[in-house]
């Protein structure tokens, strides 16, 4: 019988509620010294943050993205040093989630990660201040019904596919205007939910291509190292391909749809072990591939749990 493929998933901005990683920080040595580490590059004290909040300012785009990273990185490196033996077939996380993918694989260095991923906050944060706009997820239409509704709610304004997360599951983004006609155009088609998202921006929208072509600057003055294993990226929906494609398609992925669906279409039935707070990318697996088997590792007992059920 052929060996269960094994993938390491990572989350995406959303995750993030105070007090995620406390538990791994209190039970685990290797925990505080990664929470000292990310704090050190990222010039605050990170596990205040995560622990305390206040959620609003956990919630801000800039501080998020490195918390949830960091959380994820920590459940990732203590799984790691208790299943060596483990070799993925392959690593994918949603929109912020590929980085925290592209940790697992070697490419970034924590503390690299944790500034690159800041920065982008801050670039995506300034972009939205400057253009405007908004996000809505619509539940229960096609994919090609949806894309369709984008191209003729354009005539209000900017409106596009953002994030094709499971079957009858898209998110789109653009404009005010763009999107609010999308939802009206969405409830006419039958959509089960068409609702506005309460987002500080329109992430992943052609309207962030200079926060896009900033982080891509960002990206070319690091050192990157070579994957250990494939690492899908969200743009494109196909593995990695050396250290050129991985700082070209993070700087693309800012304003392009976030192919999450397409990717786990690619990579099929498998165990699915989600590393950080939280569970929505496993319950975004589950809704794309039946039968697929999800782990999550998101504190100590489930860090047990996890390495019992993989036979370790």
């Amino acid at each position: 019988m052929a060996e269960k493929k094994i993938y390491f998933l990572f989350p995406g901005q959303g995750s993030q509620e105070v007090g995620m990683g406390k538990k791994f920080y209190d039970a685990f040595d290797r925990a505080k010294e990664m929470f000292e580490e990310a704090s050190e590059a990222l010039g605050r004290d990170l596990q205040s943050l995560c622990f305390d909040g206040p959620q609003d300012e956990l919630t801000q785009t800039r501080w998020a993205q490195p918390a949830i990273l960091t959380v994820s990185a920590i459940a990732y490196q203590l799984f790691r040093e208790r299943a060596e033996g483990i070799k993925p077939t392959a690593s994918c996380g949603h929109s912020l989630g590929e980085y925290s993918a592209l940790y697992s694989a070697g490419v970034f260095t924590l503390p690299q990660a944790v500034r690159v991923v800041h920065k982008r906050g801050v670039f995506i944060d300034e972009a939205s201040k400057e253009v405007g706009g908004t996000m809505a997820a619509i539940i229960g239409l096609s994919d090609s019904d949806v894309e369709e509704i984008c191209e003729e709610a354009s005539s209000e304004g900017i409106v596009e596919p953002a994030n094709y997360n499971a079957p009858s599951q898209l998110v789109i983004t653009g404009s005010v205007e763009g999107v609010k006609k999308a939802i009206e155009l969405a409830n006419e088609k039958g959509a089960k939910r068409a609702i506005q998202l309460s987002v500080s921006g329109p992430f992943h929208s052609s309207m962030l291509r200079p926060a896009g072509e900033r982080l891509e600057e960002l990206l070319r003055e690091e050192v990157l190292t070579e994957p250990n294993f494939p690492v899908y990226a969200n743009a494109t929906a196909e593995p990695h391909n050396g250290t050129e494609s991985i700082i070209e398609t993070l700087g693309r992925q800012m304003y392009s749809p976030v192919l999450f669906k397409q990717t786990i279409e690619k990579l099929g039935d498998g165990v699915y072990i989600e590393f950080g707070h939280g569970s929505v990318a496993s319950g975004l697996v589950k809704r794309t591939v039946k039968g697929a088997k999800t782990l999550n590792i998101g504190d100590p007992d489930a860090l047990e749990s996890a390495i019992g059920s993989l036979g370790l």
